[in-house]
């Protein structure tokens, strides 16, 4: 059991010191990935809206059924 939490611990810390230790990264993102990124989110966006317009009324009937159940009750 020891031996498990040691070997646990030990590879932990050999993670967080790849995380701590590392060298500078000679990258970059380029123009088209930055466009994809802008297109994903509105196009996450669009489709949130349009699911809510397409189920607005379900949700709103979901709400006022609870309310007017609780309302009933009192």
């Amino acid at each position: 059991m020891a031996l498990k939490r040691f070997v646990a611990a030990l590879s932990i810390c050999l993670v967080l010191s790849h995380f701590v230790f590392t060298q500078k990264a000679l990258a970059y993102i380029n123009p088209g990935t930055g466009s994809l990124i802008f297109q994903l989110i509105i196009a996450a966006a669009l489709g949130g809206a349009v699911f809510l317009k397409m189920y607005w009324n379900k949700l709103i009937h979901l709400f006022k059924k609870t309310t007017d159940e609780e309302a009933n009750e009192q």
